[in-house]
């Protein structure tokens, strides 16, 4: 299929969004007001929920007002979202758009269905990037170099029907993610419950019936972590904090041979890292680790910090070891919680993380799966957390939350269990992820054959886009020859979108 490379102003008008004062921005509606769309409106589609508004005196031209077939691009973004463009396939609403955003506006007779898959496609994206001013935080790009781009142009009926069958072909990598998606979901669930399991004693039912009797119960080995949690600890220690209830849900009898024990009964040490890391940042040293490191219940330390501690002795106490459990305490991750299964040579905890470390290592594995459980060690993580609208988490809360305590060699069979469970729900959701990528990168490749011509078959009956050209040329003269010179129009400086 044969095509000809046109700049994009040939086929479209841009139009500039609109300026406006911090101060006109409102978020409900109102007489007066105007929707006014902005760069998180600019998604896979335009999304009409979270809007601004403005007064409507702002909407210097009728142009500055969306139509149904533009395409918002974003002008000011991070370098990888610069130039992310969406189709206005309705309008909801009326709407204007602020200037870090811009409409490209198809002339009459183009197809706002190709031009917006053109402009998604891999050689149009790497236009904007490499045309695109880039500072430490924002790239920009302005009107003329966006329209300098150049789209390939076929004949009407070719751009009409690789439009279609692009769509087609996007329809089938959507539904094919919807389907990932709710695996995923089932993934999850699955999770949920084998942890809930783990910790009401459900898991182990037909183990503890057939192992009861030789079995000591939980209650011993209680009192044998109390003596060893005093010795550690010395004579001087606090007594630490018996369980005040044990209201739990899913849990209101305990299986036979189990007890109740407070997370403070069963540690030598609950406590959070000093405030005074700042001041201690360096580009090497030691591991520090935060909240941020704690997103998805494990330990990630693709993004970690360092602190150079060097004649330092405050915080030297958070240092971790291998079987302790971090959980967080403050901020969006709150109650997120990993164990540590590898040797850290040299780690500590920012304020906002817990170091919790069991009296025996022996305990760590279920711990942490009761932490982790939603049913459970969670569902009293954000009770406290949230229950005088924090968020977070005192100390004191986590020492005092009640575990329900197996005997030990139950709790050894149960992680075992748990981590066979989890290591092939793990496999499962790195195929999703796998899946998930290879999407992204199949919706490029459709772009990619689409504008190349190898989509779809040629119509040989197609006028050229030569007279497609030819058309928009007449139109662009006729235009030019009948629309009134204005009068330039002086503006107040105001601050923009």
């Amino acid at each position: 299929m044969s095509s000809v490379d046109v700049p994009l102003e040939q086929l479209v008008d841009v139009v500039r969004g609109v300026s406006f004062p911090t101060t006109a921005k409102r978020k409900e509606a109102a007489p007066g007001l105007i929707a006014c769309l902005r760069t998180t409106n600019v998604q896979e589609s335009v999304e009409w929920e979270d809007l601004l508004h403005i007064d409507e005196s702002y909407v210097r031209t009728p142009e500055q007002f969306v139509r149904a077939g533009d395409i918002l691009i974003s002008m000011s973004n991070s370098l990888d979202l610069v130039g992310k463009c969406a189709l206005v396939t309705q309008m909801p609403r009326q709407a204007t758009f602020g200037t870090f955003i811009a409409v490209v506006r198809p002339k009459a007779g183009v197809n706002p269905r190709y031009v917006f898959h053109a402009m998604r496609s891999p050689a149009f994206r790497a236009h904007i990037r490499n045309a695109a001013s880039t500072t430490t935080n924002i790239s920009n790009i302005n009107a003329s170099k966006l329209v300098a781009a150049t789209v390939p142009l076929f004949g009407s009926s070719n751009c009409d029907a690789i439009a279609s069958r692009v769509e087609g072909l996007f329809s089938e990598i959507d539904e094919g993610e919807r389907a990932l998606e709710r695996v995923q979901k089932l993934v999850e669930r699955y999770r949920r419950s084998v942890l809930k399991a783990a910790v009401t004693g459900e898991l182990t039912r037909m183990w503890r019936t057939q192992h009861l009797h030789a079995t000591e119960p939980s209650g011993t080995l209680l009192e044998q972590v109390l003596q060893m949690r005093r010795r550690a600890l010395g004579a001087s220690a606090r007594q630490p904090t018996a369980p005040a209830h044990a209201n739990v849900p899913g849990l209101e009898e305990l299986p036979e041979g189990w007890c109740w024990a407070t997370l403070d009964q069963l540690t030598t040490l609950v406590t959070s890292g000093s405030r005074g890391w700042k001041d201690l940042y360096s580009e090497t040293g030691a591991t520090f680790i935060r909240a941020q490191n704690i997103k998805h219940d494990r330990l990630e330390l693709d993004d970690v910090a360092f602190v150079n501690l060097e004649g330092v002795s405050d915080g030297l106490r958070t240092k971790v070891t291998r079987d302790d459990i971090l959980i967080t305490i403050t901020g969006a991750n709150v109650t997120k919680a990993a164990r540590i299964d590898i040797d850290l040579a040299d780690a500590y905890v920012s304020q906002h993380v817990a170091l919790v470390r069991p009296v025996i290592p022996a305990l760590s594995r279920y711990l942490y799966y009761w932490t982790v459980s939603s049913a459970n060690g969670r569902a009293q993580l954000v009770e406290a957390a949230y229950g005088a609208g924090k968020p977070g988490l005192s100390l004191e809360d986590l020492r005092s939350v009640v575990v329900p305590l197996p005997p030990l060699s139950e709790q050894l069979h149960i992680a075992e269990v748990v981590d066979v469970e989890l290591s092939r729900l793990a496999a499962l959701s790195a195929q999703y992820e796998t899946s998930a990528g290879a999407a992204a990168v199949l919706r490029q490749a459709v772009l990619k054959a689409a504008f190349s011509g190898q989509l779809v078959p040629q119509d040989p009956t197609d006028e050229p886009a030569s007279a497609l050209l030819a058309r928009l040329a007449e139109q662009a003269a006729d235009t030019s020859a009948t629309t009134p010179r204005r009068a330039p129009r002086t503006r107040s400086k105001v601050i923009t979108a």
